[in-house]
Order: C-alpha cells, then structure tokens, then sequence
C-alpha cells in the first residue's frame, strides 16, 4: 500500500503542499484548544468565579471554532484543486501508456474497456480516493493531537484508547487481501461492462435493422448481473469491516465514560478535567472510526492504483525480429489464429525491397491480418523465419482506421510538419484544402478517405501499405489517388491490398490469398 500511496503523491506533490499546511493547523485548532479551554473555563474560571478567564475562554473557543470552519473551507477547495490534477495527470499518462499496448491486446478487448481503464478509473480516484487520502491524514494529526491532550488530562483513561490500536491492525490485516480480491474482480467487470455498453450504442443502425435488440439485451442483462454481483460482494466484504470496528468503538466508548467517573470519584480527575476530556475523546473517536472507515476503501482503491500504475508503465515487449535495414520482408511457415479459428495457416512470402505488390483475395482469406502482421500490429503465433519492418519507417492505411479528435489541420498536424507543403498540394487536388478547420467527423466516408491517404503518403518511410485504398472514393478520384500512392512509393516497398479491379501495370509481384 506504501508503494502505491508514494506512486500517487510523486505525480502531484505540488498539489499536497499547501493541503498538508492545512490538515496541520485544523487538528490543533479543534482538538487541542477547544479541550484545554474547557478544562480551565470550568476549572479555573467558573469554579473560581473568575470572569476574566471566562471570557478568555470563550473567546478562545470562539475563534478556535471559526478557523477550523474556514480552514476547513479552504481545505475543500484545496482537495478539489488536487483531485482535477490528478485526472489531468493520470488521463494522459494513462493514454500515454495505452499507445504501448500491442495492437493484439487492444483488439482482443473492447473500446469501452480501455476508456474505462484510461478515464473512467482515474476519475473515480480523483473523486474519491484523494479526499480519502487527506482526510486520512487529518484523523491520524487528529488522533496524535487528542491523545497527547488525553494523556495530560488524564492518562490512565486514555490507556483503553490506546487499546484499540492492535485489534484495528489485526482487522486491516486480516481483511486486506480480501479486499483487494473482490475489487479487482468488480473493477475488471465493470470495465468489461462498459465495453459491451459501448459496443451496444455503436451497433444502433445494426440492432434496429436486424431486430437484435433481445440478443443485445440478454448480452447485456448476462454482464450486469456479473457485474452487479461482484459489486455487492466487494460492498458486503466492506461493510463487514466496517461493523466489527464500529462495535469495538461503542465499547472502548462505554469503557472510557465509566473509567472517568471513576477517577472524579476517586478525586484523581476534576469536572473541568472530564468535560475537556469527553470533548477530546469525542473527537479522537470520531477520528479513529473515520480513519477505521478509510482503511478498507484504501484497500479498494489501491488496485485501482495498481491497476492504473500498469497501465502508465505498460511497455511493448520487444519483438524477436530483424533489423528492415535490408527492407526486405519475409514470411516462412507463419500462422496466425484468432478465438481458435486459423486465419492464416503455414502461410510463406517474401517481399524484395522497392517492389510494388498488389496482394488479392476474398473476404475472410486474411488480408488485413497479413497486413497487420507486416505492419508488426500482430504478432505471429507460429514461424520458421520472420524479417518484418521496423513501425517507425512504415506508413499506410489499414481497415479500420481512426482519426484523432480534432480538426482536418489538427489531424494532418500542418503546424508542426516539414511536409507542410506537400499536404497543402494534395489537400488542393483533392478539393479538400477549404476543409482544413472542420471537425474530421463531420465529413463524408470518401473525404475522410482522402484525408488519411494524405496523411499516409506524406510520412516519408520505407514501407507503405495500403489496404483497400481506394474503397469509398469516387470513381473520378480512384485512378490520379492510385497514380499518387505509387508515385510516392518510387523509392520504397509498396504493398496494396484490394479486392478490386486496379491497374496491374503498376505492380512487379501480385499475391493471392
């Protein structure tokens, strides 16, 4: 838990600063004064009739009150101020660490479970982990603060307080890894959840169309009621916790009343002494339960932590391939399944540098998993040899494509490209240059089409494959895109996948699947 906790302060320790100077002052404002006021308002102002400390009193427990309320205001803010760094932070080092995933990992899960494991999770943290967090520290600077005013008021009293202690630790301890069990099974079914949430909304046209709403629901009803079930287990394991520490407080409460009475009644603690003590006790109470509380939500969220730290730290492995220096590409015996379905099977191919290859096949005969085993987004489960290119020096469009959020400029990122110029040229030949500030989204098919294919040719890189380049382009558009892509690729390997007609002249090697 230490770990997870000096995880989390490294990243916004800016942030906690000033909250610490806070948490520090608020505990002795209301858990040190307010008692020793008490004690000598009744003690020495009241019992000797002194006005002078009376007031002194009270004017000390007014203001001590006042400051804790708007340090207290300060404080919220203060946590709140944390906590939105803390999702700016985490986001992007969780998107960061997203893009280090391979892309057999990304496609064997959903969108909506990496959204929830990106945004979702690091929301719920800065929501609720980070006011856990300070007001933790503010019980136990509250529990230190009232134990000493506890110990100097009357000592062997506050001996049952200090009593609680192990049987608190031993709780932790025992529920600890129970704990951390039940949440990360709720936290992974959630985020499968939302995955199948995601997908339902996505397949709105497909559901309507083909009367699939029952499939869906019963989809979805399978997945809520794993998912509602694990959640009630981990909010019961909690619960659990929670009520055994509260029944050890009502009796360590029962115990102190009755040991103080004793000690009036053997005149070794005065009334001034017990009411100033009750006050004090009063608030150690409040803040050993709060912080008894926070115990098991600590545990909760520190798979979240954990969770969240893997997949900031997520690196690719290295993949057991040689060099592209020679640009070559080579396929010896490679297979490749997926959900146990061969896709492609003991599959041979080799590529020469500087050719031009159209690769033919129909539906289902694997070509865009040949190209994203060539392009190295998956890797192969069986090959004698594999020489595949490097993904720095590869450039294409392989189905399906996404864009980035944002506008056409943003996309093509003109700002800051040292082909700004050749993606002016073509954006202008393809009647495209007065989209430049539209939202990419707002486009048609064909449009975003061209789009990504400027994106692609401008990268200047040894390899470039294309799959199904020219679907959704309009006739007219198709032969001067085709003439582009190949004209771009003069000096490097070019690879267009197609089940169209194109014109073969272009291609020195044709492969059919």
């Amino acid at each position: 838990m230490i770990h997870s906790f000096i995880f989390i302060i490294k990243k916004i320790k800016k942030e906690l600063t000033s909250l610490l100077l806070l948490v520090f002052f608020i505990p002795i404002l209301s858990v040190v004064i307010s008692p020793l006021a008490i004690k000598i308002l009744i003690d020495k102002g009241l019992t000797d009739k002194n006005l002078y400390i009376v007031f002194a009193c009270i004017f000390a427990l007014v203001v001590g009150r006042v400051l804790s309320v708007v340090l207290g205001y300060f404080l919220k803010l203060k946590i709140k101020q944390a906590s939105l760094s803390f999702i700016e932070k985490f986001v992007e080092l969780g998107l960061n660490g997203y893009y280090k995933y391979s892309y057999q990992e990304i496609y064997s899960k959903s969108e909506g479970y990496y959204l929830s494991r990106i945004y979702d999770e690091p929301k719920e943290l800065s929501n609720e982990f980070i006011p856990i967090l300070i007001y933790a520290l503010k019980d136990l600077l509250t529990l230190s603060f009232g134990l000493a005013v506890a110990l100097y008021i009357a000592w062997e009293v506050t001996l049952v307080l200090l009593a609680l202690v192990p049987i608190l630790y031993w709780l932790a301890r025992k529920y600890n890894n129970r704990i951390k069990n039940v949440v990360n099974i709720e936290a992974e079914n959630e985020a499968d959840l939302r995955g199948i949430v995601s997908t339902s909304i996505k397949a709105f046209k497909t559901t309507l169309l083909y009367n699939l709403k029952g499939v869906v629901t019963k989809i979805l009803n399978e997945n809520l009621e794993t998912f509602t079930d694990s959640a009630y287990k981990t909010e019961k394991t909690i619960s659990y916790f929670s009520m055994i520490s509260s029944i050890c407080f009502a009796v360590s409460q029962v115990l102190v009343i009755l040991l103080a009475s004793i000690a009036i009644l053997a005149g070794k603690l005065s009334i001034g002494g017990m009411m100033g003590y009750l006050n004090a006790y009063g608030r150690i109470l409040v803040s050993i339960n709060s912080f008894a509380d926070s115990i098991p939500k600590f545990y909760k969220y520190q798979k979240y932590i954990d969770r969240l730290k893997e997949i900031a730290d997520k690196n690719k492995d290295e993949k057991d391939t040689e060099s592209f220096s020679s640009k070559n590409i080579l396929l010896k015996n490679a297979s490749f399944s997926y959900n146990s379905t061969d896709v492609i099977k003991k599959f041979s191919i080799y590529i020469n540098e500087n050719s031009n290859v159209l690769i033919k096949g129909g539906n289902g005969t694997g070509k865009t998993t040949l190209a994203n085993i060539i392009a190295g987004f998956m890797p192969v489960d069986k090959v004698e040899k594999i020489q595949i290119p490097d993904p720095r020096y590869i450039s294409g469009i392989i189905e399906p494509y996404h864009f980035i959020p944002g506008t056409v400029e943003q996309n093509l990122n003109l700002s800051k490209s040292p082909q700004r110029k050749r993606k002016l040229e073509l954006l202008e030949k393809y009647q495209l240059k007065n989209k430049l500030h539209k939202k990419v989204k707002t486009l048609s098919y064909g449009q975003q089409k061209k789009i990504y294919l400027i994106l692609a040719m401008t990268k200047e890189s040894n390899l470039y494959i294309y799959d199904e380049p020219l679907k959704g382009i309009d006739k007219k558009s198709r032969a001067p895109i085709l003439h582009d892509l190949v004209s771009h690729a003069k000096d490097a390997t070019l690879i267009i996948i197609s089940h169209q007609e194109v014109k073969k002249g272009y291609f020195n090697q044709t492969i059919t699947l």
